[in-house]
């Protein structure tokens, strides 16, 4: 849940730099992901596969919104020069 919560806090930051899109995108991608995930039936217990594949998900995007954030807002960068 602590991955979710940082996922949700990179994208209001992400929203705030008018990246919505991005996010919006990274997003989907995570939830395709977890999807996947649970279709593949890797793991034999559903509880289990839920709970690896929910933290996995979580952990991608948040990564994935952390680049977003380093890589600045294209308004910010404009504004700057």
């Amino acid at each position: 849940m602590g991955l979710h919560l940082c996922a949700g806090a990179l994208n209001q930051a992400a929203l705030a730099r008018g990246q919505a899109a991005r996010a919006a995108a990274l997003w989907l991608l995570a939830a395709a992901l977890f999807v996947g995930w649970m279709l593949l039936g890797v793991v034999a217990d559903q509880v289990l596969r839920t709970e690896l594949g929910y933290a996995g998900a979580a952990g991608l995007l948040a990564l994935a919104l952390t680049a977003l954030y380093r890589r600045g807002s294209p308004t910010a960068s404009a504004s700057a020069t």
